[in-house]
């Protein structure tokens, strides 16, 4: 999919700077986009596990300057479950075979994710003190 498809079918905004006629391509993990690493999951996320819920789309992690957010877009819906884990994961998803799944960020564009499982985890930095990377 090209970036101006994905802005036309999600209905969604970037930066103007960004390339619209790119190719985004499908990769697996460990990718990263700003504060969020996407990384091989060992969890499949199914109806059955607890705390799962089933999205087309859902904010990852909420920007903290300027409100930019960090969203997973599917071509379908997928299963998910908010991690309560005191690591820095925030989301474990599970992408099956045949649906396209993009994660969207006004300031990076896009990623695509292949089919597979999924753990977003936050960011940290070794500052005064280890903290949050804020995006």
């Amino acid at each position: 999919m090209l970036v101006a498809e994905a802005l036309t079918r999600f209905q969604v905004q970037i930066d103007p700077h960004l390339e619209r006629e790119a190719e985004i391509p499908m990769l697996g993990a460990p990718q990263r986009q700003g504060d969020v690493l996407f990384i091989d999951s060992k969890v499949t996320v199914t109806e059955a596990t607890e705390g799962a819920k089933q999205v087309g789309t859902i904010a990852i992690v909420q920007g903290e300057n300027g409100g930019n957010t960090h969203r997973l877009w599917t071509t379908a819906p997928v299963w998910v479950r908010v991690v309560t884990r005191s690591n820095n994961d925030v989301l474990d998803f599970t992408i099956p075979a045949g649906v396209e799944a993009y994660i969207e960020h006004p300031e990076h564009g896009f990623l695509g994710l292949e089919p597979g499982n999924y753990t977003a985890r936050r960011q940290r930095e070794q500052a005064e003190i280890i903290r949050q990377v804020a995006d």
